[in-house]
């Protein structure tokens, strides 16, 4: 397939390959045949590399790349005379159609590239990319374009049965516009309509310091330059947030602290509108952040295990069982921290637990239930009043009044505790279990009974034995203090024939099953499983 531009044409294949003809061999070829040109078919020369190699040799051949530059010094060596002031030609430019002068004091003068006249440098516009780093055309000459546009000013445009008047015109003839009141419109350069200035983006130099171009416009724009260079955009903005990622952070902090309520109640309305999309969001989320959610639960379980957890499985099955203790609901029950976990105060117990709906729990998370409630209470529909009976109903299981357990509800937020030093609740009862242990080996050397030791520190007889050999502290194989094994066997026998249970005889006579039943079958005394009866 072909397409036309001017004489030459441009090919493309089925694969999608280009091909440009070259002007001078007449030539199809393809793109990289070609030197890049910026303002060429394609953005490449006319001419392939092949050609344009051979008219550079032949210039060479006949000298006139010497010819050019004979003509140059020609050009440098020019002197001339404006105003009484002797000018020499210090630059060129590449064309050859302009000149820079200098003068013997050192002041500047440019050649006009429309009137051809010799001017100072101070009578041209600054161009960054012009000759000498001026504008081809020199004030005058800019005017002229501007005089058929200058008229306009006074002229008074009647829009929406609003007239508007003309109070500056540029020279490219963009207006701007007031109105009876002094509000300022501006002509959009790029839909050509008429808007107030509010709808134009601020950029310094233009016209009222607006761009040219409205919002609209600009946001047309930018969708259809994303849209044509996805990948490029997409490379673009991730590489832009890697290296101002902190910046873009506090800006989002910021900008969340200042809307924080707005941004909260958009986010609600997203939820309730599209609640599976939402949930999916979440769970891709979680899949693909796994190491977030395992830190997020470890240092969940971490506070837990370093405060008071007495909270019993019943408790918690008869809490939610409940329902919600402000909604009445049943359904999407969770149990919450009245005092939470951050805080480093109250824990796992039933009296820092109460039962709240699902997106109750998540509202609240771990702020103050009270500013919580009374910020909270009309959008989840429920009534402070119910609110003080559930609270009142915790604080009972305190200890406290109302008054009270809201005071130390707020001290506990002014003082948060760092649990991360703190003991588990593991290691507290391991370092309560060594401390009755080192008491109760102490009793044992001192010759105390292990009925003595046990209902002292709680400690029973076999676990102190064991410990015993541990440490190689020798037991006491005979002592007049501990019972003879006649004496604990006839005390086991006994026992037994009153219906006491195996266990408790283990532990009170001190005497295992074997040497029982041995004992027994010695006195033709039957067991129970041979009479049929049951042990309690």
């Amino acid at each position: 397939m072909a397409a036309k531009t001017g004489k030459r044409k441009a090919y493309v294949d089925n694969s999608g390959e280009k091909y440009l003809d070259c002007s001078m061999c007449k030539e199809i070829k393809s793109l990289d045949q070609f030197n890049n040109q910026k303002k060429g078919i394609l953005g490449k020369a006319s001419e392939c590399k092949q050609c344009s190699k051979k008219r550079r040799g032949s210039a060479y051949k006949e000298g006139r790349g010497k010819q050019r530059e004979e003509r140059l010094e020609v050009l440098l060596s020019e002197v001339i005379v404006v105003d009484g002031s002797t000018l020499s030609v210090v630059a060129v430019n590449q064309r050859r159609t302009r000149k820079a002068y200098k003068s013997e004091s050192g002041e500047v003068f440019l050649t006009c590239g429309d009137c051809k006249k010799v001017k100072s440098i101070v009578d041209y516009n600054h161009s960054p990319k012009g000759f000498y780093g001026k504008d081809s055309k020199c004030y005058e000459c800019r005017r002229k374009k501007y005089f058929k546009y200058e008229k306009l000013i006074g002229s008074v445009v009647t829009i929406k049965n609003n007239n508007l008047k003309v109070v500056e015109v540029t020279e490219r003839g963009r207006r701007k516009l007031t109105d009876n009141e002094g509000n300022v419109f501006l002509d959009c350069t790029k839909c050509k309509e008429i808007k107030p200035k509010e709808e134009y983006r601020d950029r310094e130099g233009f016209l009222a310091n607006k761009d040219s171009h409205c919002r609209v416009c600009c946001m047309e724009k930018g969708r259809n330059f994303r849209k044509e260079n996805e990948e490029h955009t997409k490379e673009y903005y991730r590489q832009y947030r890697e290296e101002n990622k902190e910046q873009l952070n506090e800006k989002s902090r910021v900008h969340y602290s200042k809307n924080k309520d707005h941004i909260r109640k958009q986010q609600r309305e997203y939820r309730k509108n599209d609640p599976e999309r939402y949930r999916e969001h979440s769970r891709k989320w979680a899949r693909e952040n796994p190491e977030y959610q395992v830190n997020l639960t470890s240092n969940r379980r971490a506070k837990m295990r370093r405060l008071p957890y007495d909270f019993t499985i019943e408790q918690s099955s008869k809490m939610l069982t409940g329902g919600c203790s402000l909604t009445g609901d049943k359904n999407n029950i969770h149990l919450d921290h009245v005092i939470p976990l951050n805080v480093g105060h109250g824990g796992t117990t039933f009296s820092n637990m109460i039962a709240l709906r699902a997106d109750l729990n998540n509202s609240k998370v771990d702020s103050n239930i009270f500013e919580w409630a009374e910020a909270k209470h009309k959008q989840f529909n429920f009534t402070l009043v119910r609110f003080i009976e559930v609270m009142t109903e915790v604080a009972d299981r305190n200890g406290m009044s109302f008054e009270e357990y809201k005071e130390y509800v707020y001290w506990c937020f002014d003082n948060p505790r760092d649990l991360s030093s703190e003991p588990t609740n593991s290691e507290r009862k391991a370092k309560d279990f060594y401390k009755r242990l080192d008491a109760a080996i102490g009793m044992y050397i001192k010759g105390e009974t292990y009925d003595s030791i046990r209902n002292e520190t709680r400690i029973v007889s076999n676990t102190l034995l064991r410990y015993l050999h541990e440490r190689e502290i020798p037991t006491r194989k005979t002592n007049t203090i501990e019972r003879p094994i006649s004496e604990r066997i006839e005390t086991a026998v006994s026992m037994y024939v009153n219906g006491e249970t195996i266990p408790t005889i283990r532990r009170e006579a001190e005497i295992g099953q074997d040497r029982l039943y041995k004992a027994l079958d010695e006195r033709g005394i039957p067991r129970r499983l041979l009479r049929n009866e049951t042990t309690s």
